[in-house]
């Protein structure tokens, strides 16, 4: 093991090799210690997997001991092990992690004014609920900034911070790329109301797993990595997703009163098509509060937008002028290349059939782990005939303006349903599993947006196909019958 005394207001900055074939752990010592906002509990090991890259700060102090955990039974005698840890130094150039607290507590007093003004409707009967128009929300804050900058540990931090004070703020993950609350090619929503959820998730962080949500998240599927790609599907699931946040935050006092928390992908600031859906983002969603990392560029651009286009109001002035903050980047931040992100993408998926790796603590002793024995879930194979699935993927066809008649729209939908013939080219393609209601409204309607605009049961990967038996064989999280036969198909793949 290895010591650092860590002084107040600083970070210890771990980076883990991808290619060691063995974990660390970190164990805080003495004085207090936390990981993206939750507290490190002192003297319980915490095992980090290799590939992690990881700052933890203290207000006050500490001692933090660095130890690596070979496992031997699966090298050579002879071979010498790696280092798990290629780099680790304390650094005191922690400006961000002020701000971000900062940050908090100005939003903790917009959250503040919701609840009293929730409690003062109901007071004098304004509102049978606090849920009516007539009380202001929390914030709802987006984060906006290039690609590894650090908004996904923003996130984590400001989400951190809200639970760890009564909070119950809504996670909002865009990114379609690195999504942390679902498979890649989704965009997610959940609520997050317990501190248990977010500490494992800041452990968990470690293997590149999910967020563990509070509730099942909702969940639409684009079937790409790329939101750029299929630009009108990715404007309808945002129109979607925002009406449905507005419908919770209708009813949820304690959701509407801490606002939430929208993470945005890197790639949307690079050109004019993902700045495009950045804007419509901030509309559909009704964001107020406009969080940029580390981009002059878009600051400016995104301070004049906001203040050209009037704030989003329904009837009443229940939403706030739209403020735009630049926050500084954190030291700390690693560029990830493209092995990095493929390797982070493939974890996500595994974890999503086999669930987070776990660890026991007894007394100071870690029980080993190891993901294909220790995991939380056991994945099921189901097979199914050719003739009683139904495998769909999403094309977009738009016409140009030009192609139309004066004042006329596209009478077609713009996002196609074509329909996938079996064949082995579907071998370890990822599934989205349609929900039954909305397969019911499809075969009633024959409109598409019954399907692609509604939130999916799950996933499912392809295993097997077996052309001569007309048979698929399917891996899935969960035993029993898949909740529907109709599929949705996208071009993402994982090899189990």
């Amino acid at each position: 093991m290895k010591l650092h005394t860590i002084p107040a207001e600083a970070e210890l900055r771990l980076e883990c090799s991808s290619k060691a074939n063995a974990r660390t752990t970190i164990t805080l010592k003495s004085g207090s210690c936390e990981l993206f906002g939750s507290e490190l509990a002192q003297n319980c090991p915490y095992v980090i997997e290799s590939g992690s890259k990881l700052a933890l700060f203290t207000w006050h102090g500490c001692t933090l001991a660095v130890g690596e955990e070979a496992q031997q039974e699966q090298m050579d005698v002879d071979q010498e092990r790696e280092d798990v840890v290629e780099h680790q130094y304390v650094s005191t150039e922690t400006n961000a992690n002020i701000a971000h607290v900062n940050t908090h507590a100005q939003l903790e007093a917009l959250r503040d004014q919701a609840v009293l003004d929730a409690a003062t409707a109901i007071r004098n009967k304004e509102a049978s609920t606090a849920g009516k128009n007539s009380c202001r929300e929390g914030p709802r804050v987006l984060l906006a900034g290039p690609v590894d900058c650090g908004k996904s540990a923003l996130q984590r931090v400001l989400i951190s911070y809200a639970v760890k004070l009564g909070r119950s703020p809504m996670l909002v993950d865009l990114d379609v790329s690195q999504n942390s609350l679902s498979v890649p090619g989704t965009i997610a929503a959940s609520s997050i109301s317990s501190y248990e959820s977010v500490s494992v998730k800041n452990y968990a962080v470690c293997n590149v797993g999910p967020i563990l949500p509070s509730t099942s998240p909702l969940v639409f599927w684009s079937g790409s990595t790329n939101s750029t790609e299929n630009m009108a599907l990715t404007k309808f699931q945002l129109s979607k997703l925002g009406e449905c946040i507005n419908a919770r935050m209708k009813y949820d006092v304690e959701t509407r009163n801490a606002g939430c928390i929208v993470n945005t992908a890197g790639a949307w600031v690079k050109d004019s098509d993902g700045y495009e859906l950045l804007k419509h983002a901030i509309e559909s969603l009704q964001i107020d509060v406009i969080l940029v990392i580390g981009q002059d560029r878009l600051y400016s651009m995104l301070s004049a937008y906001c203040n050209a286009s009037p704030s989003n109001t329904t009837g009443t002035d229940t939403r706030r002028d739209r403020k735009v903050i630049k926050l500084p980047v954190s030291g700390g931040v690693v560029s990830r290349d493209k092995t990095m992100r493929q390797t982070a993408q493939n974890s996500s998926i595994k974890s999503y059939f086999y669930g987070l790796s776990h660890f026991h603590v007894k007394g100071n002793d870690i029980a080993d782990l190891r993901p294909a024995s220790r995991s939380e879930l056991s994945p099921y194979q189901h097979e199914c005939s050719f003739n009683d699935i139904r495998i769909f993927k999403l094309s977009a066809i738009a016409l140009a303006t030009s192609m139309l008649p004066v004042s006329q729209q596209q009478a077609t939908d713009p996002i196609q349903l074509n329909a996938v013939e079996m064949s082995s080219l579907l071998r370890h393609s990822i599934l989205a599993v349609c929900h039954p209601l909305s397969v019911e409204a499809y075969d009633q309607t024959n409109d598409n947006s019954k399907l692609y605009l509604s939130a999916v049961s799950g996933f499912v990967v392809v295993e097997e196909i077996d052309m001569e038996r007309n048979l698929v064989k399917f891996l899935s999280p969960c035993a029993g019958e898949l909740p529907s036969n109709t599929m949705l198909m996208g071009n993402i793949t994982w090899i189990n």
